[in-house]
C-alpha cells in the first residue's frame, strides 16, 4: 500500500482537518448528531488507524471515505487515528492521537459518488485528544478495544486495524528499521502477533463472545498463522495475501451497504464487501503506492483450528519424506504461487502442486485433506475468498491462504517460536529440517 499497505503501506485512508485547528467558524451542525454512546444500535465498526508513517494520507482519505456515509441510528462508526509529522500537512498538521465519531460529511454528495475521491476536510466530532501514545504497542489497542466496546454498545462489531502490515516475517526482531503491522514511526514499534492476541482476548472477555469481524487492512496478512493466532477473537477475519494498495479498503462503499441494509446476515455483508473491495481496483490500471493485482480472503475461524490439524498432518508426512522427495519438495514450492514477498506461498496452490506431481499415496491424501478443508463455502476455512490480477503479479494461482514457506537457504529458526501455528505444528520443523539445521 503506498508502499504498498504492506513492508511498504497500510490503509489508504486520507485525514481531514479538525475543528479547533482552523480559525473559530460557525457551522451547521452535522448530519448524525452527537452519539448517545448507551444506546446500543445494530452495528459498531471500531476502525484503528496507525498513521504516523508514509502511509499518513492514505488513512486520511479512508477516514473520508467513512464520512461520506458517517454514522447514523443503526451504525457507530468510531475511530483512534495517530498521525506523523513528516508526511501530511492537511487537517492543521496535528501529529498526536486521537478518537473521532465519524458523522457524515455535508459537504459530500448524498448518495456517495464512488467515482470520485473524498474531499481532504475532517468534518467528524473529536471526542478525545490523546496526546502521542504508541499505537504499536498491544496495551493501547487493547484500550481502544475496551473503551469502543464499553462506549459504544452494538449487537453487532467490526473491528478494523489500518496501516503497514508484513505477515510474520517481523520475528526477526522486535524493533524494525522497515515495517511491521500497525508500524509507527515515532516509537518504532509494531504490533507482533502475540501481542494481537493478547489485545483480543481482553476485548472477547469484556464482550463475553468473540467480535464479529476483524478486518486487517495492511498487506500480506493473510497467512495461516495469522489467522490462526486470531481463532478465538472473532468469528471472521478478512485479510489480504498480497500487498494492499494504499487505498486499501473501500470504506464509502461498505458502510454504505450498512447505512442501506444493516440488518442484513453478517455472512451476506461479508460476501458484498470482497465483491466491492476487488471491484474498487480496476484490472490492469495503476493504483495508488502498489500495483494493480489484489487479493482478498474471509475466514471462517470455527474452522480454522480444523484446517490447521490438517496442514499439521501435511507437515508431518512431508518431514518424513523428507529423505525421499527433498529436493521435489523444494522445486515444487518454487513453482508455487507467491506474492509481495517469495517468502509467503500460496498453501493450496503448493497442496495441488504434491498432489499432481508426486506419486506417494500418504502425501496425496495428506495434500487433498487440507484442499478439502479450505474451502470456500460454509463449514470450510474460508467462507469467501477474491482476486484479480493486474499488470504486475499474476494471481491466477492465488487461493486466499498463504504460509511462510522461504527459500530453504533463507529460513529462519526464531520462526519456530514466533506464533501458535509456529509452536504447535510440525509445520516449522518440516521448514527447518528442509534447510538442513538441526531441531
Amino acid at each position: 500500500m503506498g508502499h504498498l499497505r504492506h513492508l511498504w503501506g497500510f490503509a489508504a485512508l486520507s485525514l481531514l482537518l479538525l475543528a479547533g485547528c482552523n480559525p473559530p467558524e460557525l457551522k451547521p451542525l452535522p448530519p448524525n448528531p452527537n452519539p448517545n454512546p448507551r444506546t446500543p444500535k445494530l452495528w459498531t465498526v471500531l476502525v484503528y488507524q496507525e498513521g504516523d508513517n508514509d502511509l499518513e494520507d492514505a488513512l486520511i482519505k479512508d477516514f473520508n471515505e467513512m464520512e461520506r456515509v458517517g454514522s447514523d441510528d443503526n451504525i457507530n462508526i468510531v475511530v483512534q487515528l495517530d498521525r506523523s509529522p513528516r508526511y501530511d500537512t492537511s487537517n492543521g498538521n496535528w501529529s498526536t492521537t486521537r478518537r473521532y465519531y465519524i458523522t457524515r460529511d455535508p459537504k459530500e454528495p448524498f448518495p456517495p459518488d464512488f467515482s470520485t475521491r473524498p474531499n481532504n476536510t475532517i468534518q467528524s466530532q473529536l471526542l478525545a485528544d490523546l496526546g502521542k501514545v504508541n499505537m504499536g504497542d498491544e496495551n493501547v489497542l487493547r484500550d481502544f478495544l475496551l473503551w469502543g466496546i464499553q462506549n459504544f454498545p452494538a449487537q453487532r462489531y467490526f473491528v478494523i486495524l489500518s496501516d503497514h502490515g508484513a505477515g510474520v516475517r517481523p520475528f526477526r526482531r522486535k524493533t524494525l528499521s522497515g515495517r511491521g503491522m500497525l508500524f509507527t514511526d515515532t516509537f518504532n514499534d509494531y504490533i507482533s502477533e502475540d501481542e494481537a492476541k493478547r489485545a483480543f482476548a481482553a476485548a472477547v472477555q469484556a464482550l463475553g463472545r468473540p467480535i464479529d469481524i476483524i478486518g486487517i487492512d495492511c498487506s500480506e496478512m493473510s497467512e495461516i498463522e495469522i489467522a490462526y493466532q486470531l481463532r478465538d477473537a472473532c468469528r471472521y477475519l478478512i485479510a489480504s495475501q498480497l500487498s494492499e494498495p494504499n487505498d486499501g479498503y473501500p470504506y464509502d462503499r461498505f458502510l454504505w451497504e450498512l447505512h442501506q441494509n444493516p440488518t442484513m446476515s453478517t455472512e451476506e455483508f461479508l460476501q458484498r464487501f470482497v465483491q466491492h473491495y476487488i471491484a474498487s481496483y480496476r484490472q490492469g490500471q495503476p493504483t495508488n503506492g502498489a500495483g494493480s493485482s489484489v487479493t482478498i480472503a474471509v475466514y471462517n475461524q470455527s474452522v480454522v483450528p480444523t484446517y490447521v490439524q490438517q496442514v499439521d498432518a501435511l507437515a508431518q508426512v512431508l518431514l518424513s519424506k523428507l529423505p525421499q522427495y527433498r529436493q521435489q519438495f523444494v522445486n515444487l514450492r518454487n513453482q508455487t504461487q507467491s506474492f509481495s514477498e517469495t517468502i509467503y506461498r500460496d498453501l493450496y496452490h503448493y497442496c495441488q502442486l504434491l498432489a499432481q506431481d508426486i506419486n506417494d499415496q500418504q502425501i496425496r491424501q495428506a495434500a487433498q485433506n487440507v484442499m478439502n478443508w479450505q474451502g470456500p463455502g460454509s463449514g470450510k476455512a474460508l467462507l469467501y475468498e477474491a482476486h484479480a490480477t493486474g499488470f504486475d503479479i499474476d494471481v491466477s494461482n492465488a487461493h486466499g491462504i498463504a504460509i511462510y514457506f522461504p527459500d530453504p537457504a533463507s529460513f529462519d529458526s526464531r520462526y519456530l517460536n514466533a506464533n501458535d501455528f509456529a509452536r504447535t505444528t510440525k509445520w516449522g520443523l518440516f521448514l527447518q529440517a528442509l534447510a538442513g539445521q538441526s531441531p
